[in-house]
């Protein structure tokens, strides 16, 4: 039997990895701030791992990322972005 594991979302600060996760409709999820340091990531049983598109990520975080998601769960690594456009520009005339 294996580990269950969860979708990680990283972001410059955890309260940005909460809005994106939030906005891309996200229910079991763990999200992490880059401003914190690669400390906070080990341990982690990330399946999937999510990156705020435009998120600066020290390397060494990186490459905890790469190894924890992708090496030991066989998992994927997505750079990602969501905006809202709401209803301007949608409706028809």
């Amino acid at each position: 039997m294996t580990a269950p594991t969860w979708t990680a979302v990283f972001a410059s600060t955890k309260d940005q990895a909460e809005g994106l996760a939030e906005s891309l409709g996200l229910v079991d999820y763990v999200a992490y701030g880059v401003d914190k340091g690669s400390s906070q990531f080990e341990g982690a049983r990330a399946g999937r791992t999510l990156i705020e598109s435009g998120t600066q990520v020290p390397i060494d975080l990186a490459e905890l990322i790469y190894a924890t998601t992708v090496v030991l769960y066989g998992g994927r690594v997505l750079w990602v972005s969501a905006k809202d456009l709401g209803l301007e520009g949608w409706l028809l005339p």
